[in-house]
């Protein structure tokens, strides 16, 4: 092999190393720590879409989610405030809204910055950005 094929095997390795570390049977306390924070959905997610993206889930700490609707994109007046709980159990996200209704999406990574998901109704797999404002819109 030679001393170029070593080294882009070298950098390939570095730039997955954070995902292949995300998906490592992570315990469901690592995962809820993780999670903690703020998170949109990106351009690149199959769920995307403008006015949906203008939004910011928030995780908080003591189990509960907040999830911000605004008018626009960018994000300057909130149009519907959402309350839920959530709790991690065998490495599936379980949210609960006010109404009872649960809805279960498998974590099948999480890191700094990203996080995917798969549903467990459909199986669709999605992406959320680990952000402090709304998703760009497309333009």
């Amino acid at each position: 092999m030679s001393r170029f094929q070593l080294i882009a095997i070298g950098f390939s390795t570095l730039l997955w190393a954070p995902c292949v570390a995300a998906e490592a049977n992570l315990s469901d306390q690592e995962i809820s720590q993780r999670i903690i924070g703020s998170w949109n959905i990106p351009p690149d997610s199959v769920d995307y879409s403008e006015p949906k993206a203008w939004g910011i889930e928030t995780f908080k700490a003591d189990g509960t989610y907040v999830l911000y609707l605004f008018h626009d994109p960018a994000c300057t007046s909130v149009r519907k405030q959402v309350n839920v709980y959530w709790v991690v159990k065998k490495g599936v996200l379980i949210t609960t809204y006010s109404d009872g209704r649960k809805i279960r999406d498998e974590v099948v990574s999480i890191g700094s910055r990203r996080m995917m998901l798969r549903s467990l109704k459909d199986g669709v797999t999605f992406i959320r950005e680990r952000t402090l404002r709304c998703a760009k819109a497309l333009s």
